[in-house]
């Protein structure tokens, strides 16, 4: 989506010694030898003050925690390429918390053995050209019941003559709760991570709960008057001849976003 960004230093220039200790014994902590290759990536983004050192230190410290609690016997570097484009791609985000931990998740998976068959080249790219916006609305998606979050989308019209349009697609609800997030809606589907599915209500507990329960809420409330105040001399309506229609669906994420999902949180691949 987003124009690629251009290297920053070549990695075929990192000092050998620095591959070499985090391909050496198994004994030598591997966050260790990680770190020694981001600082060298991420030198001169210091010495700029891009990255300042707080950042930093703590980037090192997640790597750290991460990579001590894979065993010995998982721990795998022969996607090492992976992890390098890796911080290549994400070098310019570091600045927020969540943000370095997403990463440090991402790299951590990278260098275990019981993660990284999953792994692609796609990944850093992908995390690299989301927000933490973005990541947030696929945790919601996640963590909703199996994984299966009710999507709504809304449509105001005349009631008299019927002339309407699309307003307000893609709400996402959670629980009591409501995420309007359009631009994150549309990114995390042009990177293929959401199974949408339109005009397609979910009958089983505990979604017609759901559904009911925001359009009775006092946030759907103010939604109707806002889309009111927003359309009614469009449409040359009163508040009683204004309609609005809410299109049930719901929004799932696909093999690809499982997968990157399972990296990113830290969470066991299913």
């Amino acid at each position: 989506m987003s124009e690629e960004k251009k290297s920053l230093i070549n990695i075929e220039l990192i000092p050998k010694e620095l591959i070499t200790n985090v391909l050496g014994p198994s004994s030598i902590a591997l966050g260790e030898g990680l770190g020694g290759i981001v600082n060298y990536i991420l030198l001169p983004l210091r010495k700029l003050n891009v990255v300042k050192e707080k950042e930093y230190n703590d980037f090192i410290e997640k790597i750290n925690g991460k990579t001590d609690t894979i065993p010995v016997e998982n721990r795998d570097v022969s996607k090492i390429g992976l992890a390098l484009k890796l911080m290549e791609d994400t070098r310019y985000q570091l600045e927020e918390k969540e943000m370095r931990e997403y990463c440090a998740n991402l790299l951590a998976g990278l260098v275990d053995s019981r993660k990284n068959i999953h792994s692609t080249p796609r990944f850093s790219t992908i995390l690299s050209n989301l927000t933490v916006t973005d990541i947030k609305l696929l945790e919601v998606i996640i963590k909703s019941p199996k994984s299966v979050a009710a999507l709504i989308s809304l449509a105001v019209y005349n009631k008299e003559t019927s002339v309407g349009m699309d307003s307000l697609p893609n709400i996402v609800l959670d629980g009591n709760d409501y995420h309007f997030e359009p631009l994150s809606f549309e990114t995390l589907n042009a990177y293929n991570l959401l199974e949408i599915h339109h005009n397609d209500e979910l009958v089983n507990s505990p979604f017609p709960k759901i559904y009911d329960e925001f359009e009775k809420s006092s946030d759907f409330q103010k939604i109707v008057t806002s889309q009111y105040e927003l359309f009614k001399d469009q449409f040359d309506i009163t508040f009683e001849t204004f309609g609005i229609s809410m299109e049930k669906g719901f929004v799932t994420l696909s093999e690809t976003g499982r997968t990157f999902s399972s990296f990113i949180f830290g969470m066991e691949q299913e």
